[in-house]
């Protein structure tokens, strides 16, 4: 298994606050595991789906055709 990161590991890991990453958690967007009601462990693989799911790609310019 992974080694499993603390919310404020994980706070530090991507420079948000201890609150923010509790609160991505409470909205499910962040996956962890929860050990008691306020001890949560969260494994590299939750960090890697909740980066992939923040990810804003680049829009493709569409190219009008002349005359139409």
């Amino acid at each position: 298994m992974d080694e499993l990161m603390t919310v404020q590991q994980v706070a530090e890991f991507l420079g948000l606050s201890d609150w923010a990453v509790r609160d991505y958690i409470k909205r499910k967007k962040l996956g962890c595991y929860k050990i008691s009601s306020r001890v949560y462990k969260i494994s590299p693989k939750h960090i890697a789906e909740f980066l992939a799911s923040c990810e804003v790609k680049p829009e493709t310019k569409k190219t009008k055709k002349e005359g139409k």
